[in-house]
């Protein structure tokens, strides 16, 4: 009889412990659920530009959206490629660098590509698990006004990320001797408000521009459409030391006389401007008068 109470006590025993640990897994189990859906709703902002990781834009925008309830990655090129539009690498590798703080804490990548590459890997590859909100591409360094975006790599990055049905911002503040992107940061956060609040139409990103001005002399805030300016581009011959021709390229600096309902009109009058920009560079209108042209017939 004794050893039967024992063999129960010890039964019951066995029996409490396992229901204790399986709670306690059970716990476990629903913590970490909790935690992952916590995760998966966090508002994910991915930040890149064409001036490089070291960029003083970069830093300012990367730094202003953290202070939002987002999850932000920075993601960009290592160097300076300014002027690299959409070009992506697809023949050679490339590499993508951590780049944390004092403490330890992961800050973003360092990719040896272009701007679009960076957006490409990392939304595709870096962030695959699930893509970002909302891209971020500057601040530049120099305004992309007019025609000027068509060669912007800060643009570059935005269209990539358009590419692939994610809402993309590209943000630019005007050249001065001393630059400072607060305002222009502080754009950027209210864009991506907005943005995330209303959305963008798939195949459109945003092209926006700050005035180099005081916060105090800004006229505001406008949506106005591009321009085809472009500016004036002059070339400098020189020769190298074995007598051989190379040119140097440059832009002309002064924008000119242009409409206010335009971008470069409304930014020389000191409003930032806002433009919709899109993948389509389709002339609608002029599908069908080429299609009473006869090309069919012509080109047979």
């Amino acid at each position: 009889e004794r050893k039967l109470r024992g063999g129960g006590a010890y039964l019951m025993s066995r029996r409490v412990i396992l229901s204790w640990l399986v709670v306690i897994v059970l716990c476990e189990v629903m913590w970490r659920s909790s935690e992952a859906a916590e995760g998966q709703g966090k508002f994910r902002i991915l930040v890149t530009n064409d001036d490089g990781i070291h960029a003083e834009g970069l830093a300012a925008v990367a730094k202003e959206l953290r202070t939002l309830d987002a999850e932000v990655l920075v993601v960009a090129p290592s160097e300076d490629r300014s002027g690299y539009s959409h070009a992506i690498t697809y023949r050679d590798p490339f590499r993508a660098e951590e780049i944390r703080s004092e403490s330890g804490e992961l800050l973003g990548y360092s990719v040896n590509g272009t701007p679009a590459d960076a957006a490409l890997l990392g939304i595709t590859g870096l962030q695959a698990d699930r893509r970002p909100d909302v891209v971020v591409s500057g601040i530049n360094r120099g305004e992309n006004l007019g025609a000027v975006a068509h060669l912007s790599g800060t643009v570059g990055a935005a269209m990539e990320a358009t590419t692939l049905g994610i809402p993309a911002i590209a943000i630019s503040l005007g050249r001065a001797p001393k630059m400072d992107y607060a305002y222009a940061a502080q754009v950027a956060k209210s864009l991506v408000l907005l943005v995330r609040k209303h959305g963008l139409p798939l195949g459109t990103c945003l092209n926006v521009n700050v005035p180099a001005l005081p916060a105090s002399q800004i006229k505001g805030i406008v949506v106005v459409p591009q321009s085809n300016w472009r500016g004036s581009i002059f070339h400098e011959q020189r020769k190298d030391l074995f007598g051989k021709l190379y040119y140097l390229r440059g832009f002309s600096p002064e924008p000119p006389e242009a409409p206010a309902d335009s971008d470069v009109g409304a930014f020389a009058r000191g409003s930032v401007t806002v433009t919709p920009i899109m993948l389509d560079w389709t002339n609608k209108p002029l599908l069908k008068e080429m299609g009473d042209w006869g090309i069919g017939k012509e080109l047979k």
